[in-house]
């Protein structure tokens, strides 16, 4: 009975944390479908690389302040603070955007947002491996993602609507989320057991801690290429869809929204199976045909909306197979209280992937077009996949080896 009440009260955590995220999360995803109105626009001479620096600052403040936060939550033993503090300040932040009177200024701002942003969402990501262990890792992650599925998948379809409504619309709602998120934290989330830990600071101390635990480069890769096409497909779709196919906001959520639906349903389902069967098989085959499908997109769009929309629900199939396993490898790869270190190099890879994909888009987009972007981009995923086969292989030979010399000492 006392287990039953434990794993009640755990379930109960996880969701909040979960539901805390998904505020926080699609208080960005808001903003995506009229990036293009909001800045093209809205200030002159903003070319397609221009355009690409406002996700792409976003996506830098979170590569440099991800491994901080990390850090400062170790030090200080606490999670509920930096998320309150990340809440927060990306509601203000959000509100004064829509007051930049240049683009540069408008950028500096973006930078910010992010800076906050990835302090409150890395610290709750943080909290749900707090409280898992090895039989519910999969599981709570799987719960976990799936609300941060809900949040990329259903933010710009939202934002998409609110469009509509006005230009800033967007933006004031998603303050207003960030608020939300900081009721829930303060209120309903209860601060984890954590050892205080007196660690380095930094992007470096988290290499360091990587360095003793060579594994960790596996979900960190995965995740460098599922980011880098994350923030690729965001500034891609919304411009192809506007230059290409001359289709509005609410077109643009829409899609985007679809290709999140298919990553929501699966969240929790492949958390659990990940669980059972491990987490190598759903990653080999989730990037498979995530990239054999990406190169496709040219030739479904010259097709038609239909087409085009069944493709981006079967990438998010691919994306949702591969998402709630590469998270819980994390945890796996790490004990409790090297997870906000493990966590920072995780990040660390994946947002230095968010940087990459935007500004890979908006280079290819500078002297190619969409088709050949989008086979670029499904050669990066390829090619990262055949790399992490490698690495794989090799560490594993490496174990077996140190196994058999240990049984020869014996």
């Amino acid at each position: 009975m006392n287990i039953k009440i434990k794993n009640n009260e755990l379930f109960k955590s996880v969701l909040l944390i979960s539901i805390s995220i998904m505020f926080v999360i699609s208080s960005t995803a808001l903003l995506h479908a009229n990036e293009a109105e909001f800045i093209i626009d809205r200030f002159k001479g903003i070319t397609a690389f221009k355009f690409s620096l406002f996700d792409a600052v976003l996506y830098a403040a979170y590569l440099l302040a991800g491994p901080m936060a990390g850090y400062l939550s170790a030090r200080t033993g606490k999670r509920k603070p930096f998320i309150v503090l990340g809440a927060a300040g990306t509601a203000v932040i959000t509100l004064s955007m829509t007051l930049a009177p240049v683009y540069p200024i408008l950028l500096i701002l973006r930078f910010f947002q992010g800076v906050f942003c990835v302090t409150a969402w890395q610290s709750l990501m943080t909290m749900v491996l707090d409280l898992s262990d090895d039989s519910n890792r999969g599981r709570n992650m799987g719960i976990f993602g799936t609300f941060m599925a809900l949040s990329m998948g259903l933010g710009p379809a939202a934002g998409g609507a609110l469009a509509g409504i006005s230009l800033f619309a967007p933006y004031y709602v998603s303050a207003v989320q960030c608020m939300v998120s900081v009721f829930i934290t303060l209120f309903f989330i209860a601060e984890p057991p954590i050892k205080k830990e007196n660690i380095k600071p930094g992007i470096a101390d988290s290499i360091a801690f990587a360095r003793n635990s060579p594994g960790l480069i596996i979900p960190a890769l995965f995740n460098f290429v599922d980011r880098l096409h994350m923030s690729f497909i965001i500034f891609m779709i919304p411009l192809l869809l506007r230059e290409f196919m001359q289709l509005g906001p609410e077109y643009r959520g829409m899609l985007l929204g679809i290709n999140g639906s298919a990553y929501i349903i699966l969240q929790y389902p492949m958390g659990r199976l990940s669980d059972k069967i491990g987490r190598y098989r759903l990653l080999v085959v989730g990037s498979m045909g995530y990239g054999l499908l990406l190169g496709c997109t040219g030739p479904a769009a010259a097709a038609g909306l239909t087409p085009l929309i069944i493709l981006f629900f079967c990438l998010g199939i691919f994306s949702g197979i591969t998402g709630p396993p590469n998270s819980a490898l994390v945890g796996d790869l790490s004990s409790q209280e090297d997870n906000p270190l493990a966590m920072g190099f995780f990040n660390l890879f994946g947002n230095t992937g968010m940087v990459c994909g935007s500004l890979f888009g908006g280079f290819m987009l500078s002297f190619t077009g969409f088709t050949a972007a989008f086979m670029g981009a499904a050669a990066i995923e390829l090619v990262t996949l055949a790399l992490n086969m490698l690495i794989i292989r090799k560490l594993t030979a490496e174990k077996v080896n140190s196994l058999q010399k240990e049984d020869i000492l014996v």
